[in-house]
């Protein structure tokens, strides 16, 4: 992410390796919003294998840690390797790996909850060849409640369904950076993008 960084650390009693993401934040609503989602994280992986899993998280005056799985390589890393050496996915992994993702999405949008950042680069890959989800810096709230989102938020987005692109393209045409949360379909877009990654 933009303010963040993952460090590769070891536990000297075991000699286990794990992730360290740090994120510095600027403001006491930045910190809540990071708090926020590696809370939902956290819960998440709680019910199913393919959301990465968070240890522990702590806060500093100006950085908040989290300490989680450390997979071996991103999905985006292992696809350009692929293209690389010319190796192509059996139908069996890819089914594996959409089978793998879609519990995690299942599991989120349950729980009222949209990745909306699917992505290569959101998937951790593990030496079992398990694909779990990973990044919820961008997650949204399914509800009915009204809330607003920003244009620029919209447009962090990779994979984007043709509804958000219709309102993205709208918003461009009346010069407006607010959008109401009620015309926005964040599950359908997180199904959508993964069945883009998976083209």
């Amino acid at each position: 992410g933009k303010m963040s960084k993952i460090l590769c650390v070891k536990e000297t009693d075991s000699y286990s390796f794990y992730a360290m993401k740090k994120e510095i934040y600027s403001s006491e609503t930045q910190k809540e919003k990071m708090l926020s989602q590696l809370k939902t994280q956290f819960l998440l992986s709680q019910k199913t294998d393919f959301i990465i899993k968070t240890y522990s998280i702590n806060v500093s005056q100006d950085e908040i840690s989290a300490l989680q799985e450390l997979g071996v390589n991103s999905w985006e890393s292992e696809m350009v390797s692929h293209k690389k050496m010319k190796k192509i996915y059996t139908e069996e992994e890819l089914v594996n790996i959409i089978y793998q993702l879609a519990d995690a999405l299942d599991i989120m949008h349950t729980h009222g909850i949209a990745h909306f950042n699917i992505n290569p680069n959101n998937v951790v890959i593990f030496r079992d060849k398990v694909h779990k989800l990973c990044d919820f810096g961008s997650i949204k709230q399914i509800s009915s409640e009204h809330y607003s989102i920003t244009f620029d938020e919209l447009l962090e987005n990779k994979f984007i369904s043709p509804q958000i692109n219709a309102i993205i393209q709208r918003c461009n045409l009346k010069k407006v950076n607010l959008v109401n949360s009620k015309e926005i379909n964040f599950a359908k877009n997180d199904i959508f993008a993964l069945g883009l990654v998976m083209v």
